[in-house]
């Protein structure tokens, strides 16, 4: 769910003005990270607690383990914070440029094994915001 506030004076939005907003949300968010590793160093190979997560080339001198390809879902609550300004050009088309900043409380990357019956964490983000802007075209009835 997403709020938006239009600060202006009045019922009716004015024409070739320059009108800021603020906006907040909360929502769910399904994150589902995918992964296709390769020891390309052999920094990994002497963990053998890592060697179920993949498998090693026979004859391969440097043992670089080619890791399965693993993917991971996972649900949060996510908060956004928005602001920005439209500038009216008619009275229900709006030219739109805002900069929204979304807060995800934890993204991991897991390692699995051929059967994806056993998960290794490799990478877990708590905490993970990011910013993006937009520029559109908003039209309201």
């Amino acid at each position: 769910m997403r709020l938006f506030y239009d600060f202006f004076d009045g019922t009716y939005k004015p024409l070739r003005t320059f009108i800021p907003y603020v906006g907040f949300g909360i929502g769910y968010a399904d994150t589902t990270t995918d992964m296709h590793l390769t020891d390309a160093y052999g920094n990994l190979s002497d963990d053998n607690s890592l060697l179920q997560f993949g498998t090693i080339y026979e004859g391969d001198p440097y043992q670089l383990i080619n890791f399965y390809q693993s993917k991971y879902s996972n649900a949060n609550v996510a908060g956004l914070l928005a602001a920005g300004f439209s500038y009216g050009l008619t009275e229900t088309m709006f030219v739109d440029f805002g900069a929204r900043m979304t807060y995800i409380p934890n993204v991991k990357w897991m390692l699995s094994n051929e059967d994806n019956s056993n998960h290794h964490d490799w990478l877990r983000i708590n905490g993970l915001m990011y910013l993006n802007m937009t520029l559109g075209l908003r039209f309201e009835f």
